[in-house]
């Protein structure tokens, strides 16, 4: 994909209208066994087979109860095949909800701060920067004043596949993370969020497209 493509793909494309739900099934954690594990899934699921979640829904429910907001992260965020990997987080679980209320609570940070957050984040079993990143997302967090946005594999996929010079920061930036150099992650910020501003759209349909792309090998 060119600059030309991305830029009209981005401005058509906006995740909050155009991605589908999530649907996660109360079945796929049948593995979490724990009595803390079984409190949170009633809590999320009360009673329901299944629940369908949005990207403007997580949103919604970042101003509420911080478990909530937490699972339905993690739920969103992990594919189908990889949801049994919840439970390390969960065995984690009072780490994890310290650290995203100390994130809900100061969501401008510096690169310094990140990195303090960061380390915080590596030591909780069952997290990466794909769910470290979505967190960060879905809680409206800054980075020295760039916007957070989603990083997985499929993100960095896409940005692997852009043509052009363009994108040689964005690139550089993401092939330091995809090998595991986590600081990296403000440097694609700042990337994605100057090609946001060069192109006039939100920096969330840039990723969004660029998770597209990934998907499809495009």
């Amino acid at each position: 994909m060119n600059y030309q493509e991305l830029e009209i793909l981005s401005r058509f494309i906006n995740p909050l209208i155009d991605q589908g739900p999530v649907v996660v099934k109360a079945q796929s954690f049948s593995s979490i066994t724990t009595e803390n594990g079984k409190r949170l899934l009633i809590s999320f699921f009360q009673g329901r087979e299944e629940v369908a979640l949005t990207r403007k829904d997580i949103l919604k429910i970042r101003r509420g109860n911080i478990e909530l907001f937490l699972l339905s992260v993690l739920f969103w965020g992990f594919p189908s095949n990889q949801r049994g990997r919840c439970t390390k987080a969960i065995n984690n679980w009072d780490a994890l909800v310290i650290l995203a209320n100390a994130i809900k609570n100061h969501p401008n940070m510096t690169n310094a701060g990140f990195r303090g957050h960061f380390h915080a984040m590596d030591s909780i079993t069952g997290l990466g920067i794909s769910s470290y990143s979505k967190i960060l997302y879905f809680l409206q967090v800054s980075i020295e004043g760039n916007q957070c946005l989603i990083l997985d594999n499929m993100v960095a996929k896409g940005i692997t596949n852009l043509m052009g010079n363009e994108f040689q920061h964005l690139r550089a930036a993401t092939e330091c993370v995809r090998h595991r150099y986590y600081r990296y992650y403000p440097l694609y910020l700042e990337a994605m969020n100057n090609l946001s501003t060069d192109i006039g759209v939100p920096a969330q349909n840039l990723e969004y497209v660029l998770w597209l792309a990934g998907k499809k090998n495009l």
